[in-house]
C-alpha cells in the first residue's frame, strides 16, 4: 500500500470534494524532525521562535499598559503572533509527540 504524506491527503480529500489544490503549494516548508519551518527559503528555527514569542510578549504588556485604544489595538495583534507561534508548537507536539524546545 503506498503512503501519502499529510499534504498529499488534505489535498486528495479537498478534490474529492470539488476544491482545487493550492497552486504552488510547498509541502517542505516545515520539517517536524527539526521543528524548523522555511519561509521564502529561510529557516526560521526553534530557538527564532521562541525569541518572536519573548519580543511579541514584551511589546504586548507594553501595549498593556497604555491607556490610548490605538495601542492597545496593536497589542492585540502581538497577541495573535504569540497564539499563531504557539499553536505552531502545540501542531508540532500531535505531529512528532515532542513539544519544541521552550
Amino acid at each position: 500500500m503506498a503512503t501519502m504524506n499529510r499534504a498529499d491527503t488534505i489535498n486528495s480529500l479537498a478534490l474529492a470534494m470539488g476544491v482545487n489544490a493550492p497552486r504552488g503549494y510547498d509541502a517542505k516548508k516545515y520539517d517536524t524532525k527539526t521543528g524548523t519551518i522555511y519561509c521564502k527559503d529561510r529557516p526560521v528555527n526553534v530557538d527564532t521562535i521562541k525569541n518572536a514569542i519573548h519580543y511579541f510578549e514584551t511589546l504586548k504588556s507594553r501595549c498593556d499598559k497604555s491607556t490610548a485604544a490605538e495601542i492597545r489595538t496593536v497589542g492585540t495583534y502581538y497577541d495573535a503572533a504569540i497564539t499563531a507561534l504557539k499553536a505552531m508548537q502545540d501542531n508540532n507536539t500531535l505531529e512528532t509527540g515532542s513539544k519544541l524546545a521552550m
